[in-house]
């Protein structure tokens, strides 16, 4: 069994979308696409807390629209110019997901790569509630993006790695923007 098999295998199993009633699918859709919208909210929740938090929304900012944008984007386009891309599942359907998407593109997933990042710097700088809560985000979130048929159970797991290594890459440069950002904002190192 190849690997590409396996991931069609697990995908069947978990593509339920055309099973649910409307309202049952627009219940899962909510947590397929709407949960990466938390990381703006949970970051100018940060910005006006303190000065401290401040900063560290800032290094939250950009080391999460690192791993998204710049790593991501940078495997994503590397792997369909020397691969090629398969469709997305729900992409013999005709179904569209409602923003930011580009059809064309699902391995990595950018919303698993997003909101992984995001999850490990929010550990790395001991935001350890917030990030067991939107940990358990992260996992739903890609559970419903598999069952809705927006990415197969690969492009999730690849999206997870990519937002890993970019939250370990980023914190290598991390000390050298927390100290420019805390001698700006004037806060105290600890």
């Amino acid at each position: 069994m190849t690997l590409i098999t396996a991931d069609k295998a697990v995908q069947d199993m978990l593509y339920i979308t055309p099973h649910l009633s409307r309202g049952g699918q627009n219940f899962l859709y909510v947590f397929a696409g709407w949960p990466v919208y938390i990381v703006p909210i949970t970051l100018l929740a940060l910005f006006f807390r303190n000065t401290k938090d401040r900063a560290n929304s800032v290094r939250l900012f950009i080391g999460s629209v690192f791993t998204w944008q710049i790593l991501n984007r940078l495997i994503g386009t590397y792997l369909y110019n020397n691969y090629g891309f398969r469709d997305r599942p729900f992409a013999a359907t005709g179904a569209k997901e409602f923003f930011l998407e580009r059809p064309e593109k699902a391995f990595p997933s950018d919303h698993a790569a997003f909101l992984a990042s995001f999850v490990i710097l929010l550990y790395a700088m001991g935001y350890k509630k917030l990030g067991n809560a939107l940990l358990i985000v992260t996992i739903i979130t890609g559970f419903a993006r598999v069952m809705m048929g927006f990415h197969w159970p690969l492009d999730i797991l690849a999206g997870w790695l990519v937002g890993g290594i970019g939250a370990c890459i980023y914190l290598l440069v991390d000390p050298y923007i927390k100290t420019l950002l805390y001698k700006i904002l004037k806060v105290k190192n600890d």
